[in-house]
């Protein structure tokens, strides 16, 4: 990416692979996690503390569903289909 710029992602679903996703993303300089989405509150603690961990700034929550996300892209981890 051109100079410092930052893809900006939020999490819809930050369960067990959620968790492996936040968790390598939050490595990265060149991204920032904007946002979390999860109904499961504990759920929701351990994705805050992964990012405490990875000395990042908190994300905003979100807990009304998809409908009052706005950001332009959304990891959405989800298991495979079997074929």
């Amino acid at each position: 990416m051109p100079g410092d710029a930052k893809v900006r992602l939020g999490f819809i679903g930050v369960g067990l692979r959620g968790q492996v996703h936040l968790a390598e993303l939050a490595l990265r300089d060149d991204v920032e996690i904007v946002a979390l989405h999860d109904p499961d509150a504990g759920m929701m603690a351990m994705a805050r503390e992964v990012l405490a961990k990875a000395k990042r700034k908190p994300a905003v929550e979100y807990t009304k569903g998809n409908d009052d996300y706005k950001e332009r892209s959304c990891n959405l981890p989800r298991p495979r289909r079997p074929r």
